[in-house]
């Protein structure tokens, strides 16, 4: 049912168009219910004692959000700025909330995102449903003097002074209607509201509706290495041509990773899970095990406990132009 969404969200199916009539009332529904949820929780939002950056969405599924959190928190250290991380925790089952990652944090515990974020960055992070709550314990107990939310865009209890706003360029906004019927979290409208649209990837269609709305920022999410989940051991990318690999993705956009090594000329058996899927061993069974696997670091992070010698995930990163990374540490600088 999933790709059969997709496929209509995104214009690749016109049979969708036959589920308006089931569909339309729960859209409107949708709509009603996120906007009494915005002013109930906008007009608790109060600033807090560092600038918040927030960087999400409007879309369901995979945009590249995490590598150019990454990307972000090293650009703006380089600036001479101590960032911290709040993030919701999608799946992450601690004992309380907030609850802080660290780089030995259990996968179950922390998600797999906040997971990999930490040990990408090594800066504080608090997962907590209530980032506003993660905000002030990391304002209170740690040195960060800036905080940047994972996400969040539609979480507006908590404060922001600059807000990004990241679509897959290929994708842009689909067929322009909010959920179910289309992809959208907000209307489009919201692109008008934030300070910078960044677009992961090529334009692959004119996106309407986008480049008038917000400036624009370019990004480019490129492979760099292959990484061994057991050993840390890294190879050139161009050990993917060699032989046959079993391709694992469980994260929102399979898509895009395996267009990815397809395009380093990667052969493979492709395997895809619902993202965040947990993964355990049983989920390995029935793969072949002369060959390699390749799979995302988001899933390696669920994976590593139980990785066999010959299994790899594709490091990656998002490489952003320098002058807007001082543009948003300007715009940080500046906020309070």
């Amino acid at each position: 049912m999933r790709a059969f969404a997709e496929a209509g969200w995104y214009g690749k199916d016109k049979r969708w168009w036959l589920l308006w009539p089931l569909l339309a009332p729960l859209t409107l529904l949708f709509i009603a219910l996120a906007r009494v949820s915005k002013w109930r929780t906008q007009a608790h939002s109060k600033p807090l004692a560092k600038p918040v950056l927030v960087v999400g969405n409007i879309t369901v599924g995979g945009t590249g959000k995490t590598p150019l959190m990454v990307s972000l928190v090293k650009g703006l250290q380089a600036r001479g700025w101590n960032p911290g991380i709040v993030s919701r925790g999608y799946g992450a089952r601690p004992d309380a909330f907030p609850y802080r990652v660290t780089l030995d944090s259990p996968v179950f515990e922390a998600g797999d995102e906040p997971l990999m974020l930490a040990r990408a960055t090594g800066v504080p992070l608090v997962i907590d449903p209530d980032r506003r709550r993660a905000a002030v314990q990391l304002c209170e107990e740690t040195r960060c003097d800036v905080i940047l939310s994972d996400d969040g865009l539609q979480h507006y209890r908590l404060w922001r002074d600059a807000e990004i706003c990241v679509l897959d360029a290929g994708r842009g906004i689909g067929n322009g209607w909010r959920l179910p019927f289309g992809p959208l979290r907000e209307s489009a409208r919201r692109l008008s509201q934030v300070d910078w649209v960044v677009l992961n990837g090529t334009p692959a269609q004119d996106l309407t509706g986008v480049k008038d709305r917000a400036p624009l920022q370019s990004m480019q999410v490129v492979p760099t290495a292959l990484v061994n989940l057991a050993t840390g051991e890294t190879r050139s990318l161009s050990a993917l041509a060699e032989g046959q690999w079993q391709a694992i993705c469980g994260i929102g956009n399979p898509g895009r990773f395996f267009d990815s090594l397809g395009a380093l000329d990667c052969r493979f058996h492709a395997e895809v899970f619902a993202d965040h899927h947990a993964f355990a061993p049983a989920d390995f069974s029935g793969l072949n095990p002369a060959l390699p696997v390749v799979m995302t670091e988001k899933d390696a992070v669920k994976c590593r406990a139980f990785a066999k010698a010959h299994w790899w995930y594709l490091a990656i990163e998002a490489q952003v132009d320098s002058a807007w990374l001082d543009a948003v540490s300007d715009r940080l600088r500046n906020a309070r």
